[in-house]
């Protein structure tokens, strides 16, 4: 996606592996040593950056560095922080929004207007992009669906192995008719008109830059001893910061105990890697399905974030929903 760059006559820098391991300042040495202008680096590395106190240090001039742009995952308002007032003064930074059917931006920054804290300037050049409601509405200043309106000429027309083009359609046009679903969340400024993108609306999690989805942790539990079924969701606090809850429905006679959680993190752990690993475990009564058996993990997640639910009729066990609205998870 940045082959344009070397048709201008521009260098690309490529960086693979922990920029931080030989030292907290290697990134930076990196930067000066290269005499970087431009940085596309991941959300989750400027946390980490702002976390440890790798700043850059007297002995960097950072001379060419002109501007940062945090992307992978939504950057926070604390990432916009820590590049305002850690990393050089006058630093032009700003979120940035991709996906991978678009090969490229959906949104980007724009230097000729200006940064709000924690949210992504303005639409890419040929982005017709809506958020819609539950009711599939265009709304501006609430949540809700990141769409696009109208084609763009990266969109695919097929998928590997989709002859008849039904993946196409079950995945990315038939929840919103007459629209390409990305299936983000947002939420959209109505005085900037900049807006929040808080990441997957269905069952992918991104806690801390690392993106996996439900099915992983299920399928990590697969033949779990006592382990009847189970359901994961991720829960947001004031500051957008993820965690990962994961809620276990136990086999009649067994207990959960102190000791159950500590074994599914560490088979968690083992059959995956310890970024899988959930912030909370708790026991729940029932687990939520639909009319055809599929289990609703996008249920469980508003319900945990204090969001309304507007199908509830389609959950044939609804008598659980009260224990997932009403949970106390305590505050992160």
């Amino acid at each position: 996606m940045f082959v344009n760059s070397l048709h201008l006559g521009l260098t690309l820098v490529l960086y693979d592996g922990d920029a931080f391991q030989e030292s907290p300042t290697r990134f930076w040495d990196l930067v000066d040593r290269f005499g970087i202008s431009s940085i596309y680096i991941w959300s989750s590395v400027v946390e980490y950056m702002d976390i440890h106190g790798w700043t850059p240090t007297s002995k960097h001039s950072l001379k060419n560095l002109r501007q940062m742009f945090p992307m992978g995952s939504p950057a926070k308002p604390k990432c916009f922080d820590f590049l305002a007032e850690k990393v050089k003064p006058g630093l032009f930074f700003s979120s940035v929004y991709g996906s991978t059917e678009v090969f490229g931006l959906i949104a980007a920054l724009n230097s000729n207007m200006p940064v709000y804290r924690g949210e992504i300037q303005s639409y890419s050049l040929g982005m017709d992009i809506r958020i819609l409601n539950e009711k599939g509405k265009p709304v501006i200043g609430q949540k809700g669906e990141v769409v696009l309106a109208n084609p763009y000429p990266a969109l695919p027309v097929s998928l590997l192995n989709d002859t008849n083009k039904e993946k196409v359609f079950e995945i990315y046009l038939e929840k919103h008719s007459g629209y390409w679903n990305i299936g983000d969340e947002a939420w959209q400024n109505p005085i900037t008109k900049g807006f929040i993108v808080f990441g997957r609306s269905d069952e992918t999690m991104n806690p801390k830059g690392a993106r996996y989805s439900c099915g992983d942790i299920y399928f990590a539990l697969e033949g779990f001893p006592g382990l009847m079924d189970s359901v994961c969701a991720s829960q947001y606090n004031s500051q957008l910061d993820e965690r990962v809850v994961l809620f276990v429905k136990m086999i009649p006679g067994h207990k959960f105990t102190p000791e159950v959680a500590d074994a599914i993190k560490k088979t968690i752990n083992h059959n995956l890697t310890h970024e899988h690993v959930p912030d909370i475990i708790l026991e729940a009564p029932d687990i939520p399905y639909n009319l055809t058996g599929k289990k609703l993990n996008g249920l469980v997640k508003k319900l945990i974030n204090k969001r309304p639910v507007t199908n509830a009729s389609i959950v044939v066990n609804p008598s659980c929903m009260e224990f997932y609205e009403t949970v106390d998870l305590g505050e992160f």
